[in-house]
């Protein structure tokens, strides 16, 4: 099944719920853009992959080695999205990060395969 990433799940700026099993995030508007630019303007995140289950929202940042000050950072980040987009239970999605050191292994090797790639 060839997936586009830019097919439609969310066209609003704020958590709706307008999804479906077969539609996905159009990474060019709406809260999981914001997500994607704000990682992204990080210059080491090699490259950044989502997936959606239900209410459960993960994304994986592809990072090209283990570094704490880049962690840091990346962490920082985090906070920044869950401050703005977490509500405890009452939260549309719940979000998760996975900063991956890619130590030289192919992404395709280390991110799981339900991952879809959010491009720059």
């Amino acid at each position: 099944m060839g997936i586009s990433s830019n097919i439609d799940i969310c066209r609003c700026e704020s958590l709706s719920q307008e999804t479906t099993s077969s539609a996905f995030i159009d990474t060019h508007s709406g809260w999981v853009s914001y997500i994607k630019d704000l990682f992204y303007s990080v210059p080491e995140t090699e490259a950044i992959y989502y997936a959606i289950d239900d209410k459960d929202v993960d994304f994986w940042i592809l990072i090209p080695m283990r570094n704490f000050n880049l962690l840091c950072r990346l962490v920082e980040l985090e906070m920044v999205v869950l401050d703005n987009f977490s509500y405890g239970d009452s939260s549309l999605y719940r979000l998760e990060f996975h900063f991956v050191y890619r130590d030289g292994a192919d992404a395709q090797c280390i991110i799981p395969p339900k991952a879809l790639p959010l491009r720059r």
